[in-house]
């Protein structure tokens, strides 16, 4: 072989070998996936059909990126992990978890990509199905202030709404619908460490259901929350 094709042969291998790796596993909130990051390169995680909106990890081990505009998380371990893995769970937009056993060692990047159990679905399944899409793309609209299809702004009266020390919550929007008002709000944590936001902190009497972007904050951090409020005729 000659020198000139012999060395880009031996840099394309040497490319191939830094592409990511693609993991496909199957979401089961029940059980927990075992899997083997890089600790030299980024890791990507995303869930198909679905949006990552929180990610819970150990600080002292592990970095994680949250993409709001993909919903894909990406982790980077701080160093090798080959003895005692360190917990990550994943929680989605759609309400479900996934919890990982995650070693690391140096190697390519992994991409994970979870996928729904197959199943075949009753007429019963299939109609909380068509429901659950529809839940989750009336949220996605609002996440992204969007209007969704039926509905209307109208002035906001409330400024903000009562909720527990250290988070305030801020009304940023008010739409109204056939049954229901959905207020959009902010919700900051004034502490100095990270605290868990519970979604029936912000219900009231009056409320039907509440739905928050993310569980865990970190000091000074803000999160979207949406809360509905049953129509006064």
């Amino acid at each position: 072989m000659k020198p000139l094709l012999k060395t880009l042969f031996l840099l394309a291998i040497g490319s191939t070998t830094m592409l990511s790796a693609l993991v496909e596993e199957t979401l089961d909130p029940k059980s927990s996936i075992e899997v083997t990051l890089s600790s030299t390169s980024p890791n990507r995680i995303m869930v198909e059909g679905d949006v990552i909106t929180d990610v819970i990890f150990d600080e002292n081990t592990l970095q994680s990126f949250l993409h709001k505009k993909t919903g894909q998380a990406f982790l980077s371990p701080l160093k090798e992990i080959q003895k005692c893995p360190t917990s990550v769970t994943i929680m989605t937009l759609s309400g479900e978890a996934q919890t990982f056993q995650v070693f690391a060692e140096p190697k390519a990047g992994e991409v994970i990509v979870l996928q729904e159990k197959e199943t075949s679905p009753s007429p019963q399944e299939t109609l909380l199905s068509d429901y659950h899409s529809l839940t989750i793309s009336f949220l996605n609209d609002l996440l992204w202030g969007n209007i969704p299809q039926g509905y209307g702004v109208r002035p906001t009266q409330e400024q903000s709404i009562p909720i527990q020390n250290p988070f305030t919550a801020k009304m940023l929007r008010t739409l109204e619908g056939p049954f229901e008002e959905i207020l959009v709000l902010e919700i900051q944590n004034h502490s100095k460490r990270l605290e868990t936001l519970k979604p029936p902190a912000l219900k009231r009497d009056n409320d039907l259901w509440v739905f928050v972007s993310k569980t865990h904050l970190e000091p000074e951090e803000k999160t979207l929350a949406i809360v509905s409020k049953k129509k006064e005729f």
